[in-house]
């Protein structure tokens, strides 16, 4: 049994659908990859166990507190959607408590294609 969409045509979905179903897809990603930054699976960037120091440290402990030094930017494994844009997640990580603060989906800068 084959599902017609609006046009009633079996099997094939109108361009305001596809759109619709490429950002179903994208929000869905977007939600696993802050899941996997939530369970502590992220990537550490920068801070704590980084090469680089975080800038935003200062601000982050007078905001969420802890200790100067415990913070570490963390990110994500990257998304390829099937429109072609690429993205992944960022957040805000304490080394010390595990809390995440501030999750968000970015567009990959390091993508050639963008």
């Amino acid at each position: 049994m084959s599902a017609a969409n609006d046009s009633g045509a079996p099997g094939k979905c109108t361009a305001s659908e596809a759109s619709s179903l490429v950002q179903l897809d994208k929000s869905l990603a977007s939600e696993q990859q802050v899941g996997e930054l939530l369970s502590g699976q992220g990537e550490v960037m920068a801070g704590k166990g980084g090469r680089v120091p975080i800038r935003d440290d200062p601000r982050l402990v007078n905001q969420y507190g802890g200790k100067a030094g415990d913070w570490q930017k963390v990110g994500s494994s990257s998304y390829a959607a099937s429109d072609g844009s690429v993205f992944e997640s960022h957040a805000y990580q304490n080394a010390g408590t595990g809390e995440v603060m501030e999750p968000k989906t970015k567009p990959n800068t390091l993508n050639p294609n963008e």
